[in-house]
């Protein structure tokens, strides 16, 4: 009896695998016959390579644009695609988090650093940009787990901490583009995702450097699998936990490292791939890892088979077409998941003893008075106290130079004082710590409508671009908010609605930046942001934003009610839709007036309300009070040290905030992650 029992048991046991392994291959085949029919249909865009690879012929024409042109191409979007598919997969089951991808955690922004390191350093073989890149992203990688909390910490803290390298990232890449402004167009082209192989050689020795990749990725299924359940499960079935994920990261970064060194940083795929997999119903990691390499190399080709279609031209990029289709595809599902990575470990708000308001303000103004005068003296050329006297008095050549200086100054001190007033409201009123227009994608939506009419109409650029920008930051606001409305603005689907909305801004800004090579300098340095060329003129234009301060006053009581809690503010009779509609305008406009004014800047308005936090404030006005003149030190400190460090040069102001904002901001995450340490071990001793 026991014997039928345990045959019963073992053929019952054999049964569900077999079925398991049928339902897994019923959807392998139909995946290899789709991909096949794409590399079919983008052959028979030309159908003398068709026909050159029906008939086996090499040598002819034909066969030389097949081998050299055609096939380099097709093979570098299969194997890129696949890659950040399997990247993905891999990052997703190391997190347990279906949210996970390399573009998200940092991962891509730093192949993008290196990849523009190697471009522009000449002699370096397509042999050695794999590693290369490795090496940059591995580090970009570790970065943002370490600041995060390590591999344990929540999905929120991993996009913030991804987020602020990438932005970093994003600002050294502009820099080093504005240093070397001959290879703008050349280095925009690759940045923007191209499938462009020199011959099947190159290709060769890039995809060699997959193999290791996937050699190291066999052994780790079934850990991943066991990690896929829960650490504790893991650890009862003798799992080595530090061991498989350190080497469950290289493989993640090997994996993308090898796609962007064939394709350039594409997004999207690594995220979007494994999730529609899942979508299938199939969510075990061995049915997960072979299907996600073939939908991300599907979803790669599928995309350069549309720009080979629609662009004659050339002036449209694989890259910048898959942030266009992938954009709708990642909002859907983050409002799908709405709920991944929600609880008490995602708030990540930095709140200090309350201090005297009156007292720290006056403070931080002596330091904005000191900071001005600091900014009419330095620059390429150092004023003494006697020449900046004279300068005042019209004493030529001193006056020239207060006449270049002293608006730029007033420029830095409004502009970052109306982003900090932007970014305060926007997280009181949305109530989350990451509603900066940085990361909501206000500011690049902005830049992106502005930087349209200045390079469609130059003539007409100082007069249009402001309501450019001001069309193109409440747009891109409104849809934030709009596709977040029903869960209530929690911060992970409002981060990564922002990042995807970011980088369609983003992938747009470098196609018009490209495709419009005679001005792309130009339109470069504009989106380097700062007050480098800016005039008398620039100022008169942002100054009649200083009356938001009676918008300002008219909220400051109702604010304080919302403080509250809705339902308080409701009791109060507080019309909270209202309240809240006015102050999100309000934020979008003062944001996207700087953007036209000064371009787009970075993480003033994301930081400068979390510092108001550190020194105390803890209502809307006190905040507003504080973060107003946080926000003009922080653009006045780097404005003056962009004009002063590589003197004659300048380092505009926009990439100086990103080296001064996002490590102080990863610092503040890894010491607000510290913090919550002892909590977490309290909770455990106690219970």
């Amino acid at each position: 009896m026991n014997d039928r029992v345990m045959y019963g048991t073992v053929g019952t046991g054999c049964f569900n695998q077999a079925k398991r392994v049928l339902h897994r291959r019923s959807l392998l085949g139909p995946s290899c016959a789709l991909l096949l029919v794409l590399i079919l249909l983008r052959l028979a865009l030309d159908l003398s390579a068709l026909s050159s690879l029906s008939r086996l012929q090499w040598l002819d024409a034909a066969g030389l644009q097949l081998m050299n042109l055609h096939l380099p191409r097709i093979l570098s979007a299969l194997i890129a695609g696949g890659a950040l598919g399997v990247s993905g997969a891999v990052l997703q089951a190391l997190t347990r988090n279906v949210l996970a991808a390399p573009d998200l955690l940092g991962i891509t922004g730093g192949a993008q650093l290196g990849l523009i390191l190697l471009l522009l350093a000449p002699g370096i073989g397509a042999l050695m940009s794999p590693p290369v890149l490795f090496l940059f992203s591995l580090a970009a990688a570790l970065v943002v787990f370490i600041l995060a909390g390590g591999l344990k910490a929540s999905m929120l803290r991993l996009i913030v901490a991804g987020t602020a390298c990438s932005m970093m990232f994003g600002a050294v890449v502009t820099l080093l583009l504005v240093i070397h402004s001959q290879s703008v167009v050349a280095v925009g082209v690759w940045s923007s995702g191209i499938m462009y192989q020199g011959s099947l050689q190159d290709l060769a020795l890039v995809a060699l450097w997959i193999v290791p990749a996937m050699a190291l990725l066999v052994p780790l299924k079934k850990p991943l699998e066991a990690i896929q359940l829960g650490v504790e499960r893991a650890r009862t079935l003798g799992v080595d936990l530090t061991r498989t994920r350190i080497a469950a990261l290289l493989v993640a970064v090997a994996f993308s490292s090898v796609a962007v060194s064939l394709a350039g940083p594409v997004g999207f795929i690594g995220l979007l791939a494994p999730n529609l997999v899942r979508l299938s119903g199939r969510g075990r990691l061995s049915a997960l890892l072979p299907l996600s390499a073939l939908w991300g190399a599907a979803l790669l080709l599928l995309a350069d088979t549309l720009v080979s279609v629609f662009d004659g031209r050339g002036q449209l990029f694989s890259g910048t077409l898959i942030a266009l289709l992938g954009t709708p595809l990642l909002l859907w599902l983050v409002l799908r998941t709405a709920d991944t990575g929600s609880g008490s470990d995602n708030r990540i708000s930095l709140i200090g003893r309350p201090r005297r308001i009156a007292s720290q303000v006056a403070g931080l103004m002596v330091v904005v008075i000191v900071l001005m005068i600091s900014g009419w003296l330095a620059g390429s050329e150092m004023l003494s106290p006697a020449a900046l006297w004279k300068g005042i008095q019209g004493v030529a050549p001193y006056d020239r130079l207060l006449e270049l200086r002293v608006p730029r100054t007033a420029l830095a001190l409004l502009g970052g004082a109306l982003l900090a007033v932007s970014g305060v409201l926007m997280q009181s009123v949305i109530r989350n710590p990451l509603a900066g227009p940085e990361i909501i994608g206000l500011t690049q939506g902005a830049a992106l409508f502005a930087l349209l009419v200045l390079l469609l109409f130059p003539a007409a650029a100082g007069s249009l671009r402001l309501p450019a920008a001001l069309v193109g930051g409440c747009t891109t606001l409104f849809i934030a908010l709009w596709l977040n409305r029903h869960n209530r603005f929690a911060a992970v689907p409002m981060a990564i609605t922002g990042i995807a909305l970011s980088a369609l801004c983003a992938a747009l800004t470098q196609w018009l930046v490209v495709a419009n090579s005679v001005q792309a300098v130009q339109a470069l340095t504009w989106l380097a942001g700062g007050t480098y060329g800016r005039s008398w003129q620039d100022l008169y234009w942002l100054l009649p934003w200083l009356l938001a301060v009676v918008p300002l006053l008219l909220l400051a009581g109702p604010l304080r009610m919302l403080d509250l809690g809705d339902d308080n503010a409701l009791a109060l009779g507080i019309n909270v839709a209202r309240i809240r509609a006015l102050s999100l305008l309000l934020a979008a406009l003062l944001a996207a007036a700087v953007v036209a004014v000064l371009g787009p800047i970075g993480f003033v308005g994301l930081i400068a309300p979390h510092i108001a936090r550190l020194l105390g404030a803890r209502s809307v006005v006190s905040r507003l009070m504080i973060a107003a003149p946080v926000g003009a030190i922080l653009l006045l400190v780097a404005d003056l040290l962009g004009r002063t460090l590589v003197a004659p040069n300048e380092i505009p102001a926009g990439v100086m905030t990103a080296f001064l904002g996002a490590p102080y901001f990863l610092f503040l995450l890894w010491r607000h992650g510290r913090q919550q340490q002892p909590r977490h071990l309290n909770r455990s001793v106690s219970s």
